[in-house]
């Protein structure tokens, strides 16, 4: 086994799994609207495994008889099967989750159906007031399609706020990720937000407490299940340490930090990943680090110490000396870091060696500035401040952002010291050639694994699009100028008006001379109105001219936009997510 799958062999505690929690299935005990036939509790478990989920349900309308077969399909399978079902309230779609299937069919035994079993004849509150006496948990069905609540109850009264008023009501499931912000202090819906504060009144939450939001399939047919309603592989991942039902509860309660929609979530976050260690006092240890936040607890003498020092050593940092050359420093010291491709790579540090990239020897990173404090180290920086207050601001001002007052103070700093700080900039600017070679080749590395995925044809294809379309819009423009003045030209009665407003009774030399004029002005005033209409009809057959070639060109445009979409869809399947709102903006 190779270093880096022995530290990604090591646990690192609660991970985040993805989940699909509302699919349908086919049959006599399955949903009534669904006619894939492939959609068999045995066919949904597969292929929710080889969509590397860890997490599913099959929520069928009002029905629970393809549940237990699922369950018992997925025994001793890397996969969790929460018992669930949808119900068609009166007041929209609700989901509701067990922890085994008897409780789920005890619940079941207690519900009042229709004759034709599509609308269970409870509303969403009474159903949640039920499933409460068996430990069952609810999450609201898309409430921001038609069969949603937000739209089946008119209005914000008090039927919407007993809904949210509901304690064992956990989450609210969406359709489209843009919509995360609904019922939450962030709600632009002043009445969503008041609903939502009245829910924290209700059940005595404190303000911090936001409530989970979710983004399932919703899924009749295998084609679409772990996909959302765009069609992408996004939904959602809850924070687990084990696949069990109380995992995922407790991951809704504390959804701020447990429940993630995965279209809001960066295709990957550079972070170090874990670290093993050869020799000396470490020896044989492999430590996972947590994406958030990672705690080394021990007792004096157990090697916390050593093992931060050992990472900052590894990551190209400077290590304590002293440490280094003690008799506990390991002989080497294996660091795994994941860049922002979502790459992996893995640093070597030696004892009395330099730090190596074993992933890329020739260009990969050999340094990862990280802000650290060693044992001591914060002691050591303050120790002195009584005869320098400047070495405590500093350290103070490390832990804060004072904004345009720092940045001031900088700038006059600067004016004082320019020609020193230039010296010091250029020095430090030739001793970093190395790295700055390093890095730039690293970047050069990702982008040609982006250019691999046809990312660069996606943007050069939006730049030009957005810079054709400006240009487009600008001719539309000049052309609807241009004719308008033509016509507005040729509709002038200036010379009827000039002729009507001169009064020629004053005359007495020149009158024999203005009738000739007037004579010659109203002939000229007549033919402008014969060749009026010829050029009105020219420019009508113009403009429709115009027009035709417009459309086509709007049509070509929408098939190179359609081309656009399906490369970044297929990139989004790579879990390549391409952010271009830059090339519009630029293009303005």
């Amino acid at each position: 086994m190779s270093i880096i799958n022995k530290i990604l062999a090591v646990p690192n505690g609660a991970t985040f799994r993805r989940a699909d929690l509302h699919i349908h299935s086919y049959g006599e005990s399955g949903s009534y609207d669904v006619t894939d036939t492939q959609m068999t509790p045995v066919n949904i478990v597969d292929t929710a495994m080889r969509e590397k989920l860890e997490i599913i349900s099959i929520t069928d309308h009002n029905s629970i008889g393809n549940v237990k077969m699922a369950i018992e399909y997925a025994n001793e399978k890397p996969i969790l099967v929460i018992p669930g079902i949808e119900l068609s309230c009166t007041q929209g779609h609700l989901l509701l989750y067990f922890g085994d299937f008897d409780a789920l069919q005890k619940f079941y035994g207690k519900l009042d159906f229709s004759k034709d079993k599509k609308t269970c004849n409870h509303t969403i509150p009474q159903c949640l007031e039920i499933a409460a006496k068996y430990d069952g948990v609810g999450i609201a069905a898309h409430i921001d399609q038609d069969a949603g609540f937000e739209s089946v109850v008119s209005g914000y009264g008090p039927f919407k706020e007993a809904i949210l008023e509901c304690p064992n009501l956990l989450a609210l499931e969406l359709t489209k990720a843009e919509n995360e912000s609904w019922y939450s202090d962030r709600d632009l819906n002043d009445n969503r937000k008041r609903i939502f504060e009245k829910r924290r009144e209700a059940l005595k939450l404190d303000n911090v407490y936001d409530m989970a939001r979710v983004l399932f399939s919703d899924a009749h047919s295998l084609a679409v299940l772990g996909r959302n309603a765009s069609g992408n592989n996004k939904i959602t991942r809850f924070k687990m340490d084990s696949l069990s039902f109380p995992a995922f509860k407790n991951a809704l309660l504390d959804a701020t930090a447990r429940t993630r929609i995965e279209d809001l979530l960066p295709t990957a976050i550079p972070h170090f990943v874990g670290i093993m260690f050869e020799g000396g006092f470490l020896d044989g240890q492999i430590i996972r680090f947590s994406k958030n936040l990672t705690c080394i607890i021990g007792g004096r003498g157990t090697g916390k110490s050593t093992s931060l020092e050992a990472l900052r050593a590894a990551s190209g940092n400077n290590a304590r000396e002293s440490l280094v050359d003690s008799e506990v420093w390991p002989e080497n010291v294996y660091l795994i870091w994941e860049d922002e491709s979502g790459r992996k790579q893995l640093l070597v540090r030696e004892k009395y060696g330099n730090v190596r990239n074993d992933s890329d020897p020739r260009d990969g990173l050999l340094y990862l500035p990280i802000e650290s404090y060693g044992q001591g180290e914060t002691a050591e920086r303050i120790q002195h401040c009584d005869k320098d207050p400047n070495v405590l601001l500093e350290f103070l001002d490390s832990f804060g952002d004072f904004g345009n007052l720092k940045f001031e103070d900088e700038t006059i700093r600067e004016q004082l010291l320019q020609n020193q700080t230039l010296l010091e900039r250029l020095e430090l600017d030739i001793n970093g050639i190395p790295d700055v070679t390093r890095a730039l080749n690293n970047a050069k590395a990702q982008q040609n694994a982006l250019k691999d995925q046809n990312a660069s044809e996606v943007i050069e294809l939006e730049t030009s699009i957005v810079q054709e379309r400006n240009f487009r819009v600008k001719l539309i423009k000049d052309l609807e100028m241009l004719i308008n003045s033509i016509r507005t030209c040729l509709k002038s009665d200036s010379i009827d008006v000039l002729i009507k407003n001169l009064d020629p009774e004053s005359l007495v030399a020149g009158k024999e001379d203005y009738d000739a004029i007037k004579q010659i002005l109203e002939m000229f005033s007549k033919t402008i109105r014969t060749f009026s209409g010829d050029i009105e009809n020219q420019s009508n057959t113009l403009i429709t001219e115009i027009n035709k070639h417009l459309r086509h060109w709007n049509d070509n445009e929408k098939l190179i936009q359609q081309k656009i979409d399906n490369i970044r869809n297929a990139l989004a399947e790579k879990g390549v997510k391409l952010d271009i709102s830059f090339i519009k903006k630029n293009c303005s």
